[in-house]
C-alpha cells in the first residue's frame, strides 16, 4: 500500500503559514478550528476530521467541529469520556494513535465499507499544552501517512493545542472578569462603605491578574480657607492594597517627590503602562508629547523604590472630583498587558468611581438628614426641657402655696392655742379656789336648803368636783398636741429657711411622718402601716430643709401608694447612718445615707429605668404626675450634690437611697 505523498516544500510552508494566521485572528475557538480543519482538508487531504476539547468540570471530551462529509452515519459521539473509545483512550494516554489498516478493530468504532472504499488509514492525535490536555483530534486518511505527514501533523496538534488552551484561558479570564465585576455590582449595591468595596476590588483584581500587587490611591487636593492654595502640594496616599506575602507594603502618604511624579498622571486621567523599566525608552531617555524626561526620570525612579518592573496606573475620577488610581504592579518579572486586561480594569475604575460618587451622595444625604434629625431632636428636647421647667416651676409653686397655707394655718392656730395653754392654770387656779369654797360650805352647813340640795343632786357635784380636774388635764394635753403640730407644720414649711442651713434630718422625718399619720391609717379590713425607725448617730447637715422635706415627702407617699395593694402586714423602714463618698477627684468625704424601704409589690426592671424621668409614672389617671421623684432627683443631685437610687425587683419591694454630703 502507498503512502500518502508528501507535499511539497511550498505546501507545507503555506499551511503553517495559513495555521498560524487563522490562530492569530480574533475569533471564537469553533470558528478557528472550523478554518483549520479546511487547511488540513486542502492540504494534506484529510477527511472526516473531528475535533473535541476537553471539559475540566465533568472530565468529558467534548465535541468542537467537524468536517463536512458526505456519510450518513454518525461517526463518532459528541461526548466522550476518558479512556472510552479510542478516542478516549488517546486523550487518557496522551499518546496518539496511528493505524494504515482500517480492518483492525478501532476500538468501539465501526467503519462500515463506505468508509473504507474512500480511506485508507485513521489516526487520533491528543491535544496539549505544557503536558496539560486541552482536548482531541481524529481524521481518516485516503492513503497511509508518511513520517513526514506524521511530522507535520505533530506540529499541527502542538500548534492547536496552545490554541485552545488559550482561548481558553481568555474564557476563563472573561468568566472570572465577568464575576470580579458582578460581584463588585453586588459589593456595591448591598453596601455603600467604600473601604470595603476598594478592599474587595483590590484583591480580586490582584488574583484575577496573577500579579503581584494591587494598591488603590487616592488623591486630595490641598485646601486653604475653602480654596486650593498654590503654594501646597496635594496629598496622594496608597489606602488600600493586595499583594504577595514577600512584598513590602507601600500602604500610607506619598512623599513630596513622588507626588510630583503621580500627579499629572491623575489629573490628565490616563492610563500609564510599562512593560519592562529596563527596556521601556520613555523611562530610560527618551521623551514624548505631553511629559517631560524629568518626569519619566521621576516615574522611573518611583517603580524603582516601590520594587516594580512592570505597572499599569489606571486613574478615574467621580461626578464629584474626586480623583483616585489603580495601580497593578509585578515586582521581579516583565509583564505584556493584555486588551482583556485593559478593559477589565477600564471597567472596574468606571464602577469604582460609580461607588464613590454613591458612597458620597449618600453621605451627604445622610448627613443632611442627621443634620435635620439632629436639630429635631434638639427642638424636642427644647420643648420637653419647657415643659418640664413649667411642670417643675407649677409643682413648685404648689409646695410654696402648700408651705405658705401650713404657715398660716400654723400661725392661726398658734394665736388660740397659746391663748388656752396661757390660761389653763388660771382656770386651775379658779377652781381650786372655788372647790375650796363649796367644800367650806357643805362643811358648816350640814344640811343646805331643800332647792340648793335638789340642785346639787340635778348636778351631780361630786362627780362635778373629781371631773373638773381631768377635763382641765384634758385640755392641756390637747393644747400641747396642737402646740406640738403647730410646731411641725412650720418646721415642715420653713419658709424662714431657704437658704443652706444646719438642720436634724431626724426632725425632718419625724415633721414629715407627723403630716402623713392620716395616710398611715385606713378604715378598711387592711393593716395600719407600721413605721419603723432605725435611726444612727448623725449630726446636723448643712441642706436646703424645705426642699429635703419635699423629698421625704414624696418618698413616703410613694411608699404608702406602694402598699395601697398589700393586703397583709405592711411596713415602712426608715434608715439613717452616716457613710462616706469618694468624689472623682479622688477626695473622701462625710456623707449621711438615708434609706425609705417598703415592703411593697416591688418595681419591674423596665420601669426601674426609668424612675426619675419627667412625667414618667405607673399611677393611673390623675393619681400621680410622674414629677415627684423627678423633682427629688433634681433636688438631691443638682441642688445638694448628693446620690438618689433605687433597688428593688417584683415582689421584694423597693428601697430609695439618699446619699448627701455632711457639708
Amino acid at each position: 500500500m502507498a503512502e500518502q505523498p508528501l507535499p511539497p516544500l511550498h505546501a507545507h510552508t503555506t499551511l503553517m503559514h495559513e495555521i498560524q494566521t487563522i490562530l492569530s485572528q480574533e475569533a471564537t475557538l469553533e470558528s478557528l478550528l472550523t478554518r483549520c480543519i479546511i487547511v488540513l482538508e486542502e492540504v494534506l487531504k484529510l477527511g472526516a476530521i473531528h475535533v473535541w476539547t476537553f471539559n475540566q468540570r465533568n472530565c468529558l471530551l467534548e465535541l468542537n467541529c467537524q468536517s463536512i462529509h458526505s456519510f450518513n452515519q454518525s461517526l463518532f459521539p459528541c461526548q466522550i469520556p476518558l479512556g472510552i473509545s479510542v478516542i478516549g483512550l488517546t486523550a487518557q494516554n496522551q499518546e496518539p494513535y496511528l493505524t494504515n489498516e482500517l480492518d483492525h478493530p478501532l476500538c468501539m468504532i465501526q467503519v462500515d465499507d463506505k468508509i473504507k472504499d474512500h480511506f485508507q488509514a485513521f489516526a487520533a492525535y491528543p491535544l496539549l499544552a505544557a503536558n496539560q490536555l486541552v482536548g482531541a483530534l481524529a481524521f481518516f486518511s485516503p492513503t497511509p501517512l508518511s513520517a513526514k505527514v506524521q511530522q507535520i501533523l505533530g506540529w499541527v496538534m502542538t500548534t492547536l493545542g496552545y490554541a485552545i488552551a488559550y482561548h481558553q484561558s481568555q474564557d476563563q479570564l472573561q468568566s472570572r472578569q465577568d464575576t470580579i465585576l458582578h460581584r463588585l455590582a453586588s459589593q456595591m449595591q448591598n453596601t455603600l462603605d467604600v473601604d470595603r468595596i476598594l478592599s474587595v476590588a483590590v484583591q480580586e483584581i490582584q488574583e484575577i491578574f496573577h500579579i503581584d500587587r494591587c494598591n488603590f490611591i487616592w488623591y486630595w487636593p490641598n485646601q486653604y480657607g475653602g480654596d486650593r492654595n498654590p503654594n501646597q502640594l496635594p496629598t496622594i496616599a496608597i489606602t488600600h492594597e493586595a499583594k504577595r506575602d514577600h512584598l513590602d507594603s507601600l500602604m500610607g502618604d506619598c512623599s513630596p517627590e513622588y507626588i510630583n511624579v503621580l500627579s499629572p498622571q491623575i489629573l490628565v486621567l490616563e492610563r500609564f503602562e510599562v512593560t519592562d523599566i529596563e527596556s521601556d525608552r520613555r523611562l530610560n531617555g527618551g521623551a514624548e508629547a505631553g511629559i517631560g524626561a524629568s518626569q519619566y526620570q521621576g516615574m522611573y525612579d518611583l517603580l524603582k523604590d516601590w520594587n516594580l518592573k512592570a505597572c499599569l496606573l489606571y486613574p478615574l475620577s467621580t461626578h464629584l472630583g474626586q480623583l483616585g488610581a489603580i495601580l497593578c504592579g509585578q515586582a521581579h518579572e516583565k509583564r505584556i498587558w493584555t486588551d482583556i486586561e485593559r478593559d477589565l480594569l477600564r471597567a472596574i475604575a468606571g464602577q469604582l468611581s460609580s461607588a464613590i460618587n454613591q458612597a458620597e451622595l449618600h453621605a451627604r444625604t445622610k448627613a443632611s438628614a442627621f443634620a435635620a434629625q439632629a436639630q429635631a431632636h434638639q427642638l424636642t428636647e427644647t420643648l420637653n426641657d419647657l415643659k418640664q421647667t413649667q411642670a417643675q416651676l407649677i409643682q413648685s409653686e404648689k409646695m410654696s402655696g402648700l408651705g405658705q397655707l401650713v404657715a398660716g394655718i400654723a400661725h392661726e392656730l398658734n394665736n388660740p392655742v397659746s391663748f388656752i395653754s396661757g390660761n389653763l392654770k388660771y382656770a386651775r387656779s379658779y377652781f381650786q379656789d372655788l372647790l375650796s369654797l363649796i367644800t367650806l360650805y357643805q362643811s358648816h352647813y350640814k344640811n343646805p336648803h331643800p332647792d340648793i340640795q335638789s340642785l346639787i343632786d340635778e348636778i351631780d357635784l361630786g362627780f362635778l368636783m373629781d371631773d373638773c380636774e381631768r377635763l382641765l388635764k384634758s385640755v392641756d394635753m390637747g393644747a400641747d398636741r396642737i402646740s406640738q403640730v403647730v410646731l411641725s407644720l412650720r418646721n415642715f414649711s420653713r419658709l424662714d429657711e431657704a437658704e443652706i442651713k444646719q438642720v436634724d434630718i431626724h426632725e425632718g422625718l419625724d415633721n414629715t411622718l407627723l403630716i402623713l399619720k392620716h395616710r398611715l391609717h385606713t378604715n378598711d379590713s387592711r393593716r395600719t402601716i407600721k413605721i419603723t425607725k432605725y435611726y444612727g448617730e448623725i449630726s446636723s447637715i448643712n441642706c436646703h430643709a424645705g426642699s429635703l422635706n419635699q423629698v421625704f415627702m414624696s418618698l413616703l407617699n410613694n411608699a404608702i401608694d406602694a402598699l395601697e395593694s398589700v393586703t397583709d402586714e405592711r411596713e415602712i423602714e426608715l434608715v439613717t447612718l452616716p457613710s462616706t463618698m469618694t468624689l472623682v477627684t479622688g477626695e473622701t468625704i462625710q456623707t449621711v445615707k438615708i434609706m425609705v424601704i417598703d415592703n411593697g409589690p416591688g418595681i419591674s426592671p423596665e420601669h426601674l429605668n426609668h424612675l426619675f424621668e419627667p412625667f414618667f409614672t405607673t399611677k393611673e389617671v390623675g393619681k400621680g404626675t410622674g414629677l415627684g421623684l423627678a423633682i427629688s432627683y433634681q433636688i438631691i443631685v443638682e441642688h445638694h450634690r448628693g446620690t438618689l437610687t433605687c433597688e428593688s425587683a417584683l415582689g421584694e419591694g423597693a428601697q430609695f437611697v439618699i446619699e448627701i454630703p455632711v457639708n
